[in-house]
């Protein structure tokens, strides 16, 4: 087999071409699949964001809840407080009423046990 310099021109052009051919081939299934990797990076990036929404207004909702249940805690134990103080100046007054009876019983005791030594002493 014999080539002529017209086969090896029509051989190198053809081995060129489907070089190439070869090569485009690749650097277009390369920009296909960037373009693949970029739309499912697209994708991801927008399922996380819709999923930090989601988290975001749940935990907003919790939180919420959790200042709204604080401050009726805060009303309670105010509520409470008030009433205890209430409770503890009632019973002061209280007590201090049985103290001035009990020296009003005391004076009057006193009294009485006077006058009778009194007489005891006067009868002697």
């Amino acid at each position: 087999m014999e080539f002529s310099s017209n086969n090896i021109i029509f051989v190198t052009i053809g081995t060129i071409a489907t070089v190439i051919g070869a090569w485009y081939t690749i650097l277009k299934i390369s920009k296909e699949m960037k373009k693949s990797r970029k739309s499912e990076t697209e994708k991801l990036i927008n399922e996380a964001k819709e999923l930090d929404e989601i988290v975001k207004e749940k935990l907003e909702s919790k939180i919420n809840l959790l200042e709204a249940e604080i401050r009726n805690l805060g009303e309670s134990v105010s509520k409470d407080i008030s009433h205890i103080k209430e409770t503890q100046a009632n019973e002061i007054r209280n007590l201090a009423s049985k103290v001035e009876l009990l020296r009003e019983e005391l004076r009057s005791g006193h009294g009485s046990l006077v006058a009778l030594l009194t007489q005891l002493v006067n009868k002697n």
